[in-house]
């Protein structure tokens, strides 16, 4: 869930339940000019360079002008960061009559990032999306650590991990590595000439990934490098269950990310220590981080808990997290690619139960080109889940007198990906020749003066708020049924999107998926 920052008639709005970009600079007024009518869409950016490079050394900047066609009016604009590009430390930055984007590479892993600035018209109903590529490359004078791969160890064991270690182009000898788990009680790291050697103590519950980190010096420079470890295979499960909740919209499978992934397990570790749930860490508190920071922004974050029995073959955050509209929506974007999935565990309130801080990355709902409406669960595709977990802000039963968390099914998703305000009407949802009753709304009925504001980056942000820039920027609606669907059923789902009418059938499974929580109160999620 991103807010917005502005500069020059220009505002940014949201993403999909990732927090807010922090505020910029104030506006200037409208400016308008000349409409070029053979032009569209209406209003586009373009950057200089379209792809800029820079070592791990350097600092740079990106031009960016704002194309506006036949549109007339204020446009505001934001940047969109995902859990990799929140690394390059990019701000809009503005000096007269240009515009540009900061670039701080130094310390940033070589390899390939993407940044996305977002333009939207006043009035919130349309916004185009687009993308600049920065690359990143090694800088000669460093030394450097060939990329670590993933580690998975169990419960009491040990896993020997060899290091590649390059000296700088001058040829300075890089000095003895330096070893650091940030969890030692539960994993311990140390060195034995070129070779991590990683311990899992042996009441060590799941976790993941957990950032372990090397550095080398060479004379004056140094460098590190992180190094993935997974407790158990929660995670693993958690990430095929992610894909296989994906395929029952009938979207794509997405890419393991496994950087986003520690810093998920740096924020759910400062989420349960400090009993906070929210999309801004307070850089006061134990284990505030600007990692942990990157997932709190970039993420759906849940706290949950569970019989630790059970922990060897559920997946509870995906698992709930989709049973959330608001949150499913973000992970049911056609134009994601990766995913980062971690989790902090932890003795639980309760003999035998665990609590798990859990952030899974999402995207945002901007839309950069055309794409094909997209309804949860998909049209033929077959469902195994019932129902609403409850524990979701923002709560999307507020739009729905009398409808109660423990009682309500699996809120069903139609989206156009055409952003603007939606509006749902002649919603019907049937099984067998029966009508099931239903709640059915868009952006511009949802209604939430309940749920307490959320905490961000660039500040408080109403439940309402959010969920309607959530839904917009999507083209969705919801249509929540008053009961857990039935298993081994062919439903029927219509509504009237903006008037126009979305039809579609799913299947429910013979046997439902447990959903692994009981009930509203044992999970969270903002």
């Amino acid at each position: 869930m991103r807010q917005s920052i502005l500069a020059v008639t220009v505002l940014l709005v949201l993403s999909a339940c990732n927090s807010p970009t922090p505020p910029g600079p104030g506006g200037e007024g409208p400016v308008t000019q000349d409409p070029d009518p053979q032009t569209k869409p209406p209003f586009d950016v373009t950057f200089n360079p379209a792809h800029l490079t820079l070592s791990n050394l350097e600092q740079g900047k990106i031009g960016f002008n704002l194309v506006w066609n036949t549109y007339r009016g204020s446009l505001w604009y934001n940047l969109d960061f995902n859990e990799t590009s929140s690394l390059l430390k990019a701000k809009l930055q503005k000096d007269g009559t240009s515009n540009w984007i900061s670039i701080d590479a130094t310390t940033v892993p070589p390899g390939e990032y993407a940044l996305g600035l977002v333009v939207q018209d006043e009035g919130k109903t349309r916004s185009v999306t687009r993308t600049v590529r920065i690359t990143v490359t090694q800088d000669a004078s460093l030394p450097a650590i060939a990329p670590l791969s993933r580690v998975r160890v169990l419960p009491g064991q040990t896993v020997r991990v060899p290091l590649q270690i390059t000296p700088p182009a001058d040829g300075t000898p890089p000095g003895p590595a330096v070893i650091s788990s940030p969890a030692p009680d539960l994993l311990s790291a140390t060195l034995i000439g070129n070779d991590v050697i990683l311990q899992a103590s042996p009441g060590a519950l799941p976790q993941g990934l957990i950032p372990v980190t090397v550095q080398v010096t060479a004379g004056a420079r140094s460098a590190a490098v992180r190094l993935p470890v997974e407790i158990g295979t929660l995670i693993e499960r958690e990430y095929d269950r992610f894909n296989a909740l994906r395929s029952q919209a009938n979207l794509p499978a997405v890419a393991f990310d496994v950087d986003a992934s520690m810093n998920c397990w740096m924020n759910g570790r400062y989420m349960l220590v400090n009993k906070r749930i929210e999309h801004n860490q307070n850089p006061a508190l134990p284990f505030a981080s600007p990692e942990g920071q990157a997932c709190a922004t970039n993420s759906n974050l849940a706290v949950s808990y569970s019989p630790v029995a059970a922990l060897g073959s559920i997946s509870p955050s995906t698992t709930i997290l989709f049973t959330a509209p608001f949150h499913a929506l973000g992970m049911l974007q056609p134009g994601q690619t990766r995913v980062g999935i971690g989790t902090f565990t932890a003795p639980g309130p309760t003999p035998d139960s665990a609590s798990m801080g859990s952030g899974i990355t999402s995207a945002r709902g901007s839309v950069t080109g055309k794409r094909a409406p997209m309804t949860f669960p998909g049209n033929g595709a077959t469902t195994d889940l019932a129902s609403y977990n409850g524990g979701e802000w923002p709560d999307p039963l507020t739009a729905c007198p009398g409808f109660d968390a423990r009682q309500a099914g699996l809120p069903l998703i139609a989206a156009t990906f055409e952003s603007g305000e939606t509006t749902a009407t002649e919603a019907s949802l049937t099984v067998a020749g029966q009508g099931v009753k239903v709640c059915a709304y868009g952006s511009a009925q949802y209604v939430n003066t309940k749920d307490q504001p959320g905490n961000y980056v660039g500040g408080p942000v109403t439940a309402q708020d959010l969920g309607r820039s959530l839904m917009r920027s999507s083209g969705a609606v919801f249509l929540i049924p008053a009961q857990p669907l039935k298993p081994g059923q062919t439903y029927q789902a219509s509504v009237k999107i903006n008037g126009k009418v979305t039809q579609w059938s799913f299947k429910t499974a013979g046997k439902f998926m447990p959903q692994s929580l009981d009930g509203p109160a044992q999970q969270q999620m903002h």
